[in-house]
């Protein structure tokens, strides 16, 4: 009985953390002036039709080298070789990149706490947002 309490609250812990980091993109969303919902949209489509234009290309790129060797042992390790190359070159991509984003609007937002619910919080994002761009 006491896993399946663990394992309730393990979920409920993740289910917390993944709504918490929906608020923060869609403060952060809010705070750049953009509409999170259909930039999320966006980002699903095109990853969808990364994924297939990648799977399209490798597909090509291992039926080239079974037709050049005739082997398609070499034309498979060939294959895993260059996504290998590929994933470690991205993930030291998004390394460097995560180095230089900043957050500092939010930071600047969540650094005084305020009482109350996530509408005021998003009054004082948007607050916030207009003062950086002299608006107010």
């Amino acid at each position: 009985m006491k896993f399946f309490e663990h394992f309730k609250g393990l979920i409920s812990s993740k289910t917390d953390y993944a709504k918490g980091i929906y608020a923060l993109f869609k403060l952060e969303a809010k705070l750049a002036g953009l509409n999170f919902l259909p930039f999320l949209f966006g980002l699903i489509v095109l990853l969808a039709l990364t994924i297939t234009i990648w799977l399209t290309l490798m597909v090509l790129i291992g039926y080239v080298i079974i037709h050049l060797t005739k082997q398609p042992l070499t034309a498979m390790i060939t294959i895993l070789l260059l996504n290998l190359a590929l994933t470690f070159y991205f993930i030291n991509d998004v390394k460097q990149r995560l180095k230089q984003m900043s957050f500092a609007r939010t930071r600047d937002c969540l650094r005084t706490p305020e009482e109350g619910d996530e509408s005021e919080s998003e009054e004082r994002a948007l607050e916030i947002h207009s003062r950086t761009r002299g608006e107010g």
